[in-house]
């Protein structure tokens, strides 16, 4: 019985380490996670940064190809373009919420599917100690039985 018992325990120091192990691995997931998330980050203010010198660019053209003359419809066109990359900014701004939101939607799925890896592992460790119980259960039956 002892020896049984030690076996129980022993296993159940081994699920404990196992479990233990889960968590360090989905701990350095969730780095890996944030690093990758950090580097598009950067990655994405990089380009906005590039479209913001493409934009500059492109008014500099402009301004040194217009006339004197042209002064007046070249502001009207300035502006207009203005409007339009405000827009497109807008719009990424948006794009990087729902992508953000997706990701983190994602976190959640994926905290949700291991709490209930968890939880399945708590009830089949429940489930071998209700066997173990029953076990010892029996064989004392058996021992009064027997004396």
């Amino acid at each position: 019985r002892e020896r049984k018992a030690e076996s129980v325990i022993e296993r159940e120091r081994k699920a404990e380490s196992v479990i233990d192990k889960e968590r360090k691995a989905e701990s350095v997931i969730d780095k890996e996670r944030k690093a990758e998330s950090v580097i598009d980050k950067e990655r994405k203010a990089e380009s906005v940064i590039d479209k913001e010198r493409k934009a500059e660019s492109v008014i500099d053209k402009e301004r040194k190809a217009e006339s004197v003359i042209d002064k007046e419809r070249h502001a009207e066109s300035v502006i207009e373009k203005e409007r339009k990359a405000e827009s497109v900014i807008e719009k990424e701004r948006k794009a990087e919420s729902v992508v953000e939101k997706e990701r983190k939607a994602e976190s959640v799925i994926d905290k949700e599917r291991k709490a209930e890896s968890v939880i399945d592992k708590e009830r089949k460790a429940e489930s071998v100690i209700e066997r173990e119980k029953g076990r010892e259960c029996h064989r004392e039956r058996e021992r009064q039985r027997v004396s």
